[in-house]
């Protein structure tokens, strides 16, 4: 009867102490929560985008139209999911101004978040930089890349992806550029 108390006191330890250690892994020693926290980058309210007199904004859905004047880039696009600028030589700093909404065919959504990219063209193949997010309101947003490549061309994809069915269309203004880059399209380094 001894054996019997001693063994189950010591099975009841054992059991004590597995569950102390499952406890001990489960929570972090320095309180913080184990969730990773992404951070977006995201336009901020202001600016202003006026194209130039003049320019013609694409009327046929799915299309871009961008024009560059001095040191800036014009464009407009229209009833897209996404759609990419040609490539663009800058300074090494670049302002991007994008006044955007979308068209949901009549539907109320909270879906408003639409984004732009930016891509460096490289030794035969385009490098993705930074992705900046916007909210698809009419509303003019801005948001300056810096520390860039001076000299090197660089281009914009402009989407929106929440829900495929709505479009957005919109216009945008990029400062900083120095002139057009090159038509030769790398591959993507993906």
């Amino acid at each position: 009867m001894k054996h019997s108390v001693l063994k189950r006191l010591l099975a009841l330890a054992l059991a004590a102490a597995l569950c102390l250690s499952l406890v001990a892994c489960g929570s972090s020693s320095d309180g913080e929560e184990e969730d990773e926290v992404v951070e977006k980058n995201m336009a901020q309210a202001g600016g202003s985008v006026t194209l130039p007199e003049g320019f013609a904004v694409p009327e046929e859905a799915g299309r871009i139209a961008t024009q560059i004047s001095g040191d800036a880039m014009y464009g407009a696009f229209n009833l897209t999911n996404y759609n990419t600028t040609g490539y663009f030589v800058q300074n090494g700093s670049i302002t991007v101004t994008v006044q955007a909404s979308l068209w949901t065919d009549g539907v109320d959504t909270q879906w408003t978040d639409a984004y732009f990219d930016l891509w460096k063209q490289g030794d035969g193949q385009t490098q993705y930089v930074s992705t900046v997010h916007f909210v698809a309101d009419d509303t003019p947003q801005s948001y300056t890349f810096s520390d860039l490549e001076p000299g090197a061309s660089y281009r914009l994809t402009f989407a929106y992806s929440d829900v495929y069915r709505y479009k957005l269309s919109g216009k945008f203004v990029v400062t900083g550029i120095t002139g057009e880059g090159t038509d030769e399209e790398p591959v993507a380094n993906e």
